[in-house]
């Protein structure tokens, strides 16, 4: 289902799997929404764009994790 989630992870999810693809499809939106945010403020205090996109990745790659699994 998903590149970040081990498999551990993944069997927890597949317990409920109607309840478990809403709430990824809800986190997909909102990271979506909150990553473009967060990078036009970081661009606004005048970090490198480059550098702004980077630091999201990984920062929003670890919160999408901790939120399909604790969801």
């Amino acid at each position: 289902m998903n590149n970040f989630l081990s498999e551990d992870q993944e069997a927890i999810l597949d317990d409920r799997p109607e309840k478990a693809e809403t709430w990824a499809w809800v986190v997909d939106q909102t990271m979506d929404k909150a990553q473009t945010a967060y990078i036009q403020v970081l661009i606004e205090v005048e970090i490198p764009r480059e550098q702004a996109e980077n630091q999201c990745k990984n920062l929003f790659a670890i919160l999408k994790r901790l939120l399909l699994v604790l969801g």
